[in-house]
């Protein structure tokens, strides 16, 4: 297998090879390959780009896994390979089709598809059924029945009605177990997709979240997978019935009059035609309608949220304005957009006409002519209506199926994301970590030309407080960040009991950690379960414990439901420092042995900042904790302080010290205590 190197840096290698495209069962065998390589920490082949990413120790030769990897085919596409069709990025490849195809759901479908099938079939059986009435009525011992043995008219007509009753319960029961089926395979489809989606947006990193705004990943969430199910369990069987209806359409022309079926066939090329030019218009549209649906959406989102900040300055009429522009706009499109797609149906009835009009007129002629007869030309005739029908209704089908092509599209690019946060395989259950964190020569930079760190050092000690301060845009939460591994670093490396974080479980590694941010997040529910939120079965005692802890106690027992008391979505009925102390409360009863504190008292009346301060002296020791604080009263009595400035630390020692030094932290002191204005 022929395959080129994108990119190579120790312990990151990224190929690209056509022998992969549009081969899953490939890419599974590339991926079970590589997962047998001692020092490769993941893999990822995606059928769909004919990429191969592989994540690995720094000191695996990329050259042999290049080497590896181009001698696969000789021996990996065996019966093994194929085993196991669960790989959750099969679904990147034709995802509706692997949605039909995956093993818990083909079993539905084909019960699903083959009940549409039949009902269809049934349906279509219809003009046979009018056809064999007129033949018992004008031919009688010469009708269809008759041929097989059944003279007298009355006996013809019981069997008839035997035989229609029979089709129309089969139609019925059909259409029943069609729509049953379909429903659920629908609702399977979409909570499964939605879990699918759900968990890929929790593996991705931070960067990869904040590209996006908040109102597009709930149009994925909710708005594309719906539009897939209501495809599903609406438009999908018409596929089916349009083959049907062309089938008994084909075939009765065959039998009865072969010329006229000719007839039929050529106006099949104008109907593509009609159907390619206008699809690739109406798609054109269709992305541009969605495009302002977005632009809405999230302009709305951002307008509701803010609508306090909105209200406060008066700026109700500007921001209604806007969302009336963005709303002219979608309005625009969308009419632009419903006018051709409107065009459509009209054009192809306008097509296939000419097939039923030439019917008539040719079968008239053949009927005059005794060629045909009239029962048979009253069955061609239904048949042509039903066809035309079904036609017509082809382009209503097929505007559905755009839109839902879109979703498809926007959630199989939302699935070939791949997280750049990979998890090491080393494990560090929180009972055993000590918290000994050391930077050690950390270069990272948000941006490739603009570094935070250029070469950061730093050491928090196992059991002791450390706090760090400085300027905005020091770098102080990005430390933070860094250590969750929200962001990895460029160079350098950060450890934990001497462990590089990047050889650690995810899990492992987060679990040890509690973090109280400076912008408080509250669930939508109760005081307690918030509070309980990282360990949902402490006892009630527990969480008054950790309540306590952060000076809530008091506040909650004072709610009309005490510790019950729903605080609504973010926690919006209580106040900034109330919503603080929950979080801060939270993080101690989640009881891990690294307390991270982001300017966790900023929003908090100096009085509670006091008490609260109070109680976690008596909770910080044996743990390791970092505060970055902008009131140095929060650090004063920490451990150690660091003072960061530009990504460096241009201080460091505890208050007293850096105090004495009379450098940039006592300046710092001597403005927040009122002994220096600040210039």
């Amino acid at each position: 297998m022929l395959v080129r190197v994108r990119s190579a840096i120790p312990g990151r290698v990224r190929w690209e090879t056509s022998a992969l495209c549009d081969r899953p069962e490939l890419a599974l065998a590339i991926e079970q390959a590589f997962q047998r390589r001692h020092g490769v920490t993941s893999v990822h082949a995606n059928p769909v780009t004919g990429r191969v990413l592989v994540i690995c120790r720094q000191d695996v030769a990329i050259e042999e896994l290049t080497v590896l990897l181009s001698n696969l085919p000789d021996y990996v596409l065996g019966p093994s390979a194929l085993a196991n069709r669960s790989n959750p990025y099969f679904k990147t490849r034709s995802l509706l089709i692997e949605l039909l195809l995956n093993r818990r759901h083909r079993k539905l479908a084909a019960l699903s598809l083959g009940m549409a099938f039949l009902h269809r079939l049934f349906e279509g059986l219809r003009p046979v059924m009018v056809g064999v009435a007129l033949s018992v009525l004008t031919r009688r011992a010469g009708s269809s029945p008759g041929v097989f043995g059944l003279r007298r008219m009355r006996s013809q007509v019981v069997v008839l009605g035997l035989l229609g009753f029979t089709v129309w319960a089969l139609d019925a029961t059909a259409g029943y177990l069609h729509s049953v089926t379909s429903a659920s395979l629908a609702n399977n489809i979409e909570h499964d997709l939605r879990t699918l989606l759900y968990d890929h947006l929790q593996r991705l990193d931070s960067s990869s979240l904040e590209n996006h705004s908040v109102s597009e990943w709930m149009t994925i969430l909710q708005d594309d997978v719906v539009r897939i199910s209501k495809f599903v369990r609406e438009d999908l069987d018409n596929t089916l019935g349009m083959f049907a209806s062309g089938l008994i359409a084909a075939t009765t022309f065959s039998i009865l009059a072969p010329k006229l079926a000719i007839i039929q066939l050529l106006t099949m090329p104008g109907v593509y035609f009609i159907s390619t030019e206008f699809l690739k218009l109406i798609r054109r549209r269709e992305q541009i309608v969605r495009q302002h649906q977005g632009e809405l959406s999230t302009l709305l989102h951002g307008n509701i949220s803010g609508m306090t900040t909105i209200v406060s300055f008066a700026n109700q009429e500007t921001e209604a304005q806007a969302v009336e522009a963005a709303s002219a706009k979608l309005m625009a499109s969308t009419r632009h957009a419903f006018t051709l797609s409107a065009a459509y149906v009209p054009a192809i009835q306008m097509c296939v006409g000419t097939g039923l009009v030439t019917t008539l007129v040719w079968g008239g002629v053949l009927v005059k002519r005794g060629s045909l007869t009239s029962t048979a030309y009253n069955v061609l005739g239904i048949s042509s209506l039903r066809f035309l029908a079904a036609l017509g209704r082809l382009g209503v089908y097929l505007d559905s199926y755009e839109r839902t092509k879109i979703s498809i599209r926007r959630i199989s690019q939302f699935l070939e994301q791949e997280p750049r946060i990979t998890a090491g395989s080393r494990s560090l259950p929180p009972s055993n970590a000590t918290g000994d964190i050391v930077f050690k020569n950390v270069v990272f930079g948000y941006e490739k030309n603009r570094q935070v760190f250029p070469g950061l050092s730093l050491r928090f000690s196992s059991g002791q407080t450390t706090g760090i301060v400085g300027p905005s845009g020091a770098g102080k939460s990005t430390v933070l960040k860094l250590l969750l591994r929200l962001y990895d670093v460029q160079a350098g490396s950060i450890q934990i009991d001497g462990i590089d974080i990047r050889d650690l479980q995810i899990e492992d590694l987060r679990r040890a950690m509690a973090v109280v941010p400076q912008q408080a997040f509250l669930f939508a529910g109760t005081i307690r379960d918030n509070i309980a939120y990282a360990n949902p079965r402490s006892s009630l005692e527990e969480v008054k414990w950790a309540a306590r802890a952060a000076e809530g106690h008091d506040f909650i027992e004072a709610l009309p439901k005490g510790y019950e008391t729903h605080i609504g979505e973010r926690g919006f009925t209580l106040s900034g420092g109330q919503q603080q102390r929950l979080v801060i409360a939270r993080s101690l009863l989640a009881n891990r042995p690294i307390l991270l504190f982001d300017e966790a008292t900023s929003a908090i009346d100096h009085e509670t900042e006091g008490a609260i301060h109070r109680s976690l002296q008596r909770i910080m020791p044996g743990r390791t904790t970092i505060v970055i604080a902008h009131r140095l009263a929060t650090i004063r009595h920490a451990d150690l302080i660091y003072v960061l400035d530009n990504g460096r630390v241009c201080e460091a020692g505890r208050h007293e010290d850096l105090i004495r030094s009379d450098g940039v932290y006592a300046n710092l002191w001597r403005v927040q205590i009122g002994e220096k204005s600040a210039s």
